[in-house]
């Protein structure tokens, strides 16, 4: 696919600021969305459980990247699916 025909080609250049405000607020917003969730699981910092918690926010964070990795492998098709 040469980059005339690629869809961000084809869009107004206000269309692509647009899309790409959109996408970086929504990184803001994950990013600031998990740091909470990571600390709402680890718990209070100088607690008993605090290194539990932080063990199992790693080990979630470990089987979310494994999830999506997998995700990526099987639901994205590669170079020789489109070629053949």
């Amino acid at each position: 696919m040469s980059a005339r025909s690629s869809p961000a080609a084809r869009c107004r250049a206000w269309e692509r600021r647009l899309a790409s405000a959109v996408n970086n607020t929504a990184r803001q917003a994950a990013g600031a969305i998990g740091i909470a969730v990571a600390g709402a699981i680890a718990g209070q910092p100088g607690s008993a459980g605090f290194t539990g918690g932080l063990h199992t926010v790693a080990l979630l964070a470990a089987c979310l990247y494994l999830l999506t990795a997998a995700a990526v492998l099987f639901l994205i098709p590669g170079k020789r699916a489109r070629e053949g």
